[in-house]
């Protein structure tokens, strides 16, 4: 029976992580600027690129049994360290804080290349070790939370792994006098943790990628407010809440007037930042539950849940002043823009096409009136479904 050495798993072990780790350098170098999700990639780039060299020279030194005398023990892991540690805080520009980082580290490198004892590397690094890669944790769990990406609770996670495991090296060495098995205890941990942080970067950057593109599906990429998909997307959430509360929803479609004379006297250019001023107003005066969409050129709709017509119509109103008295600025002059508003409501069970249909033949009398004006039911909608 074919016999394999414990060496022969330790060198395809050295070759794995070299795979992994190369692997992950042409992902992070594949990716267009443009469309990275992640401020720091550019130093997770620098700490998969150095981890390539720091795996490669551990192996080499771990075939040749001797230890390099320009390569201290722990002093790539304090490098590589260091550049995950300003890659998980993101720091794009020279700072204080940056600053003090770098001090930090140029400070242990320097105690750990005047060490001349393997206890004394030990120490040291189990030391650092400790500090930094609390550092890289809170931050990271701090991020999973904020974003909800559990890409950077990998990340998070395997920092604790780092951190839990420091004390214990630090006793084995200096108390129990067990060098190897306190380096052994490294190697593992470093070796885990250096994969869990490579799934969580890829991770977190994929779920990243998930959301932008899902955004981009259900919102309007000129205005940024919802688009057709995007709000029959919330309303299969919405109507239900409102049914089962029998309250009222109420809907306010919204028309720019005369918008083709301003793409046409303007250009689109002008037209386009038009929308995009006009559907910062109607955000702006819009609560958290309320939803704005972009449901036509220079047709948007605000819906209004659990409002009375009374206060639907007071909004309406402050948004048509808003926008009327807040003209486009434009460097060789300023466009005054107005709006139409038609306003329909409806509680029970809502058939929301039929509602959507009496806020807009309600805005288009609000243009026959003379336009920047506000028209509305004098009674509740009839528009229940069935």
């Amino acid at each position: 029976m074919l016999e394999i050495s414990l060496h022969t798993y330790i060198y395809a072990l050295h070759l794995a992580l070299i795979l992994l780790t190369g692997g992950i350098v042409l992902v992070t170098f594949s990716l267009q600027s443009k469309t990275l999700p992640v401020a720091s990639i550019r130093l997770f780039k620098a700490f998969f690129v150095f981890s390539i060299i720091g795996w490669i020279l551990f192996a080499l030194k771990d075939i040749d049994g001797h230890r390099h005398p320009l390569i201290p023990a722990g002093s790539a892991y304090i490098i590589s360290g260091f550049l995950l540690f300003i890659a998980v805080k993101q720091y794009s520009k020279v700072s204080n804080k940056l600053i003090l980082t770098i001090g930090f580290h140029c400070f242990v490198f320097f105690l750990n290349w005047r060490a001349t004892q393997p206890l004394q590397h030990l120490m040291i690094v189990s030391t650092y070790a400790f500090i930094a890669y609390s550092g890289i944790f809170y931050t990271s769990f701090q991020r999973a939370l904020k974003l909800k990406n559990v890409g950077n609770g990998l990340i998070a996670f395997g920092a604790l792994l780092v951190v839990v495991t420091a004390p214990v090296q630090f006793y084995l060495g200096y108390e129990a006098d067990a060098l190897l098995t306190a380096y052994s205890l490294a190697f593992v941990t470093t070796t885990s943790s250096f994969v869990l942080v490579s799934i969580g970067f890829l991770t977190a950057i994929l779920i990243h990628k998930h959301r932008q593109l899902l955004n981009q599906a259900l919102n309007d990429p000129l205005t940024g407010v919802l688009n057709r998909r995007g709000l029959s997307n919330a309303l299969t959430t919405l109507l239900p809440i409102l049914k089962a509360r029998n309250s009222a929803l109420n809907v306010i479609v919204v028309d720019i007037d005369h918008f083709k004379r301003i793409n046409d006297t303007h250009g689109h250019q002008v037209g386009d930042l038009v929308l995009a001023e006009v559907a910062r107003q109607l955000e702006h005066f819009s609560r958290a539950s309320d939803l704005v969409a972009r449901i036509g050129g220079e047709e948007f709709v605000i819906l209004l849940p659990g409002l009375s017509a009374e206060t639907t119509l007071m909004i309406a109103e402050r948004i048509r002043q808003k926008i009327a008295t807040t003209p486009v600025v434009l460097p060789e002059r300023n466009i005054k823009v107005t709006a139409s508003f038609g306003i329909a409501s409806a509680s029970g069970r809502i058939n929301f096409e039929t509602l959507l249909n009496d806020a807009d033949q309600l805005m288009y009398q609000a243009k026959h009136q003379g336009r920047n004006c506000v028209c509305v039911q004098e009674k509740r909608s009839a528009s229940l479904a069935g």
